[in-house]
């Protein structure tokens, strides 16, 4: 039993990169200098050379809008999702038909995981340029996100048909596909994906998880090493190698790797999880359970850690502890019911007890009471 995670656990940037523009280097604090610097890829620089734009007092209208949009791209691009959204707002009031800071306020509402704030952005971006392909790609993000995987297709292919070098949508599509259960087809997808950009570590993570659902562990791990080498620091590529060698039987290896997950992601249950697994098929039980309990100390509701770590306690000899843990592992799955077979389960195992310890006196006995 494991818990098989998705790769992908963090919002790629969907248009951020694409919409700044090029850095400028400071040389005074001229207006025209400012200007330079507010569209300019220093976010910093940018966000100090906007404001004083912002603060002249001298730009209306359109131009004024264009400088919150750039200083809420500054923003964005230093994670503070809060302040570009609300500079975003500003560009939209005073220029309406500003599509890109819809889309850019779609994105940034995307990061902060408020999906249903963002599609409404992407369709608006949308109505005014219907053909731009980030807009479509953003949008496809989203409905993935929330779980819509058709309509993120549909957003995807769309946004191929502008744009088909983007690389991003074809590996969209690929996880898309691969969430739907249809690995062979997401394989297709990653393949054009990694054909376009053969740097795209992301890709090479995913389509091994698609190979690893179609049980072939050995593409698997070799896409997770691949994904690797590009990108030493992708704890996901490490937890899904030890999933793939742990499904291969190779233990020792596959604690290695969930060593390495752990190493880059400290607070990961479900490494400690699989970790603890891979430690009781080798038989290492005082280890499995340390690696239970810090699975649970992450997530108190972790009902495979409870039932794992019972098995481990029963392999000890320690009963108490195992039913104490299948109890709560019953309590999570089922709630009162689960409580209600446990309760069963140990009146019935009570009444056999009763009834061997009677069945082992035999039949003389009752004779002798009986006379």
């Amino acid at each position: 039993m494991f818990v098989a995670r998705q790769i992908v656990r963090a919002l790629p940037t969907i248009v951020l990169m694409a919409l700044l523009s090029e850095s400028a280097v400071l040389h005074g604090q001229t207006r025209d200098e400012n200007w330079k610097l507010c569209g300019g890829g220093d976010p910093d620089r940018a966000i100090k050379a906007c404001s004083a734009l912002i603060q002249s007092g001298r730009d209306t209208g359109i131009n004024l809008a264009a400088v919150f949009y750039d200083r809420g791209l500054a923003h964005a691009r230093k994670g503070d999702y809060d302040l570009a959204i609300e500079d975003y707002d500003q560009a939209i009031r005073l220029n309406a038909s500003l599509a890109n800071a819809f889309a850019a306020r779609g994105v940034a509402y995307a990061h902060k995981r408020d999906f249903d704030h963002a599609i409404p952005d992407f369709d608006q971006s949308l109505r005014l340029t219907p053909t731009d392909s980030d807009a479509f790609y953003g949008r496809g993000l989203a409905y993935a996100h929330k779980g819509d995987y058709d309509r993120a297709i549909d957003d995807y292919d769309q946004a191929l048909r502008m744009d088909p070098k983007l690389a991003n949508a074809y590996y969209g599509l690929g996880m898309a596909y691969r969430h739907k259960g249809d690995y062979d087809r997401a394989i297709q997808e990653f393949d054009q994906a990694l054909r376009l950009n053969p740097s795209l570590a992301d890709a090479f993570c995913a389509r091994g998880l698609a190979y690893a659902n179609k049980s072939d562990y050995d593409l698997a791990i070799a896409d997770y090493e691949q994904a690797l080498r590009l990108n030493p620091d992708l704890a996901s590529a490490y937890y899904n190698l030890a999933v793939a060698y742990e499904q291969k039987g190779n233990y020792d290896r596959a604690i290695g790797d969930y060593e390495q997950a752990l190493r880059l992601t400290p607070n990961d249950a479900d490494a400690f999880y699989g970790r603890g697994l891979a430690y009781a098929r080798r038989g290492y039980y005082d280890q499995a359970i340390q690696d239970y309990d810090q699975a649970l100390r992450i997530n108190s509701r972790y009902a495979a850690a409870f039932y794992n770590r019972s098995q481990a306690y029963v392999n000890k000899g320690d009963y108490l502890r195992a039913m104490a843990d299948h109890g709560h592992f019953l309590w999570l799955k089922f709630g009162i019911l689960g409580i209600a077979i446990r309760l069963g389960i140990l009146a019935l195992a009570v009444a056999l007890g009763f009834a061997f310890k009677r069945f082992r006196k035999g039949p003389g006995t009752t004779t002798t009471l009986n006379s």
